[in-house]
């Protein structure tokens, strides 16, 4: 959505799925929503993500980054730091943290919506049992 007060400015609400593959091999289902507030394609952004394990268990997490252009013609880069809120199954009571590192993949099209690889780095404490 234009808001129009400097030229570019963007709202962007946004939506994104993928897969997590751990350095364990095991993988995840990604969903992650959230908002950009954007002046030519670099500014803050928050959202939350969802990871799915086969098993039924999740994670949640509460993220926020920053979204730049490193230069001109190269496509955005992002990173951030994200907090473990919420966990189920086996992450029942997970507390932790998280940062990353996005690189975009290709240019937005209609058929791609901008495809990103994303590396993460988390540290996380489960309760005992």
């Amino acid at each position: 959505m234009p808001v129009s007060d400097p030229p570019g400015h963007v709202y962007v609400i946004y939506e994104r799925r993928g897969i997590v593959v751990f350095e364990n091999g095991e993988q995840a289902a990604y969903w992650n929503c959230g908002s950009f507030d954007l002046v030519r394609y670099s500014g803050p952004y928050q959202g939350y993500c969802i990871l799915s394990f086969q098993d039924g268990s999740t994670m949640v997490l509460k993220n926020k980054g920053t979204m730049t252009i490193p230069k001109v013609g190269k496509l955005p880069v992002s990173e951030g730091e994200g907090t473990y809120i919420k966990g189920t199954g086996r992450f029942e009571g997970i507390k932790g943290n998280m940062s990353f590192k996005a690189h975009y993949l290709i240019p937005n099209a209609k058929e791609t919506k901008r495809d990103m690889i994303v590396f993460s780095t988390s540290t996380y404490t489960l309760p005992s049992k």
